[in-house]
Order: structure tokens, then C-alpha cells, then sequence
């Protein structure tokens, strides 16, 4: 059975030539003659013998200098279509790429603000706390502020550097526990 490509390129190109050679009964029939009907199928069997044809079909196809045309024809319009399907996917891919560029980017610039808003949080928090008192421990003021015991500490060393600040173990006045305790002056 020839392949749909195959009876594609047959009707388009060798329509008006004989296209099969039968080897038993002699016969030389062109496409339409091979055509059981308009509509219905094409076969490949002799209308004479009924011997399958298919193999004089693709000898044909092969020794055809009209079909080999064609042929070369479809298939730089194919590689035409692979060259433009491929260029606008090149182009889309690029376009993803510049998108996501701008999503990482705009992302990293958010993260940064929310960090240094919480960051400025902290140190407002951290810094009434420890005027009103101190003697609290970093899990304490971390909860209080809504962020991590280790971004508290890294305040603390930023607020330590500029104003004095004590820090030694004892019984938080916040939970009771038994903790480096933070506060203002010695």
C-alpha cells in the first residue's frame, strides 16, 4: 500500500502519464484509471488481474523526473516552513527569556524592599523594646516583630554598633526562660 505522501505526490505530478506497469497481465494504466472512485479510494491493485501494483508504483516515483521535481519543490516549501516556523519560535523563546528576565528582576527588586522594610522594622521594634526596659531575649523580639530570631541578631549587631548595647544570660522578662538577654547600656 503506498503511503499518503506517496499517492499525494502521483496525483500532482504524474496525472498525465502512465504510473504502474502491470508484470502479469502487460498493462500500463495512469492514476485516474487506478481510481475506484471520485470520492471513495485509490487503489493499487490492476483493474485487469487484480495483481498489487505498489512496487511498480515506487519505481515510478523513483525513476520520475517530473514526481523527483516536484518532490525537491515540497521539500524546500518544507524546509522554507521549518526555517520560519523555527525563526518565530527562536523569537518567542528569546521573548520568554527577556519576560522571565524582567520577572526575576522585578522579583529581587521587591525581596530587597520588603527586607529592607523589615529590616527597618526590626530595628524600630528591637529599638522601643530595649529602651522600654530591655532584658528580652532575640526568639521574643523576633516573635513580637514577625521575622526569624537570626534577623533579629543581625540588628542587634547593627544597633550595637551604634549605640551601646549589653548582652548577657539571664531570665527573659518576656518568656522566663533562661537566654542571652538583650538591652540598652551596661
Amino acid at each position: 500500500m503506498l503511503t499518503l505522501r506517496e499517492r499525494a505526490l502521483i496525483f500532482r505530478a504524474c496525472w498525465e502519464h502512465p504510473v504502474a506497469n502491470c508484470a502479469r497481465c502487460g498493462g500500463s494504466f495512469r492514476s485516474t484509471e487506478l481510481a475506484v472512485g471520485t470520492f471513495v479510494s485509490f487503489s493499487t491493485l490492476c483493474p485487469t488481474c487484480r495483481l498489487d501494483l505498489t512496487d511498480s508504483m515506487r519505481e515510478h516515483l523513483i525513476a520520475c523526473a517530473v514526481a523527483a521535481g516536484l518532490d525537491a519543490q515540497n521539500v524546500r516549501v518544507e524546509a522554507k516552513a521549518l526555517i520560519e516556523a523555527t525563526t518565530v519560535l527562536r523569537k518567542e523563546a528569546r521573548q520568554l527569556r527577556d519576560a522571565a528576565a524582567v520577572a526575576r528582576a522585578e522579583a529581587e527588586a521587591r525581596r530587597t524592599r520588603e527586607d529592607d522594610a523589615a529590616e527597618k522594622t526590626i530595628f524600630q521594634h528591637v529599638a522601643l523594646v530595649l529602651a522600654d526596659g530591655g532584658r528580652i531575649c532575640a526568639r521574643c523580639l523576633a516573635r513580637d516583630a514577625g521575622v526569624t530570631p537570626e534577623n533579629v541578631k543581625r540588628q542587634l549587631l547593627v544597633i550595637a554598633v551604634r549605640l551601646r548595647t549589653t548582652a548577657d544570660y539571664g531570665i527573659c522578662r518576656a518568656c522566663g526562660r533562661q537566654d542571652k538577654l538583650f538591652s540598652f547600656g551596661g
